[in-house]
């Protein structure tokens, strides 16, 4: 086994020295990208193009093609004869040796089923793992994306990536974690692992997750022909918009008729490290006298205690209500919550005027601008 090993090595070097390069001091060898990371890694002989002189860059890599160039820019080898069999990759196959070496040094690993699958197509979050591991990255720093929650699977090795300045997101607040990587982003990474000159530098998104309170078979208070489950729900996907328009990411606990337990709600906040939590709601009374509009705060936290106070203000000046504060509690929502959190009372539905209000979409339009409003107002003093 050991030589048939060596002998694939010898194969893999003479493809390397057979792949398509030009004259290392060629200005752009490819003709369908001009991107200096790609030229980089091609005057290095560590990528090479096609023979009709392109890249191909927004072709997806599969997961030999990934493993071959990361051990060739990272000049990683075979350092034991033991070998692990795969019923889909034989000693013939073209990355043999690759995905041997691979799996000794832990970039990759295999199936439950007994396959490598070297022809599946490399994901973004398994592109994070594996130039990761092969840069044996040890650094971590806060890193928020929408998409990757600290109990994401991937999430140390994204968080690596991204402190070591290697991958950023596809969008201000999105990575992407399951998203097929392409020749051209993979190539681009690869060289920011060798050149510093080529890495990025990452801002974390500010996020807020809107919490519409109750949901599916529980409908909150009901009177006045309103249903609060459905009620608050409308409001928090318009502040969700407003607040998106302002460049700030949004995490929704719900955005359909759905329920979900008080606990995970506030779970949802630090597993996603947002920066505020607003949970909303209306009021009901015994009493149909009972009107306007208050908000709470998890008590004893002066960050809460500010978000609270933000949103009060903006919400009576918007909506001239009867101002009844903002004051602490200890709503699990609130008590549980690792961030600074909140909880909006939008008016009363038990009141007759105030329901009537309520039903209309414009001042419904009013509520969320003026939530939304308070929301920024304590993102930016903070």
């Amino acid at each position: 086994m050991k030589k048939k090993l060596l002998a694939t090595l010898v194969i893999f070097g003479c493809l390397l020295s057979q792949a398509n390069f030009a004259s290392a001091a060629s200005t752009n060898p490819f003709s369908d990208t001009n991107a200096a990371e790609v030229k980089f890694l091609y005057d290095k002989k560590i990528i090479g193009g096609y023979g009709d002189g392109t890249f191909k860059p927004n072709n997806p890599i599969t997961r030999a093609e990934a493993l071959v160039i990361v051990e060739n820019a990272m000049d990683i080898h075979m350092e034991s004869s033991t070998v692990t069999n795969f019923t889909d990759v034989p000693v013939s196959h073209w990355a043999y040796a690759s995905i041997q070496t691979g799996v000794e040094h832990k970039l990759l690993n295999g199936y439950g089923n007994g396959t490598f699958q070297p022809n599946k197509k490399i994901t973004r979050a398994e592109s994070s793992a594996l130039i990761s591991r092969a840069n044996k990255l040890t650094t971590t720093s806060v890193v928020k994306y929408l998409d990757v929650p600290k109990s994401h699977p991937f999430y140390t090795d994204i968080n690596k990536m991204t402190s070591a300045g290697f991958f950023s997101g596809t969008s201000f607040s999105l990575f992407s974690p399951d998203r097929e990587i392409t020749r051209g982003e993979f190539a681009v990474v690869v060289a920011r692992t060798l050149n510093p000159a080529y890495r990025v530098k990452f801002v974390n998104p500010k996020i807020v997750q809107i919490d519409a309170g109750h949901g599916a078979q529980d409908p909150g208070g009901v009177s006045n022909g309103l249903q609060e489950k459905n009620l608050v729900l409308d409001v928090s996907l318009r502040i969700q918009k407003k607040l998106q328009a302002k460049g700030v990411a949004v995490l929704m606990s719900r955005t359909t008729d759905t329920f979900l337990k008080l606990e995970d709600r506030a779970k949802l906040s630090a597993d996603y490290q947002v920066d505020a939590f607003v949970s909303v709601h209306s009021n009901a009374a015994t009493t149909s006298q009972a009107k306007g509009v208050e908000t709470y705060y998890k008590t004893g936290d002066a960050k809460s205690q500010q978000l609270a106070s933000l949103i009060q203000n903006s919400l009576v000046k918007s909506t001239q209500s009867t101002d009844r504060g903002a004051k602490p509690a200890n709503y699990k929502v609130l008590k549980e919550n690792e961030k600074p959190a909140s909880l909006v009372e939008i008016g009363f539905i038990t009141n007759e005027a105030e329901a009537a209000k309520l039903k209309t979409s414009a001042y419904r339009d009013t509520v969320a601008s003026a939530i939304a409003g308070g929301i920024v107002s304590f993102l930016n003093a903070n």
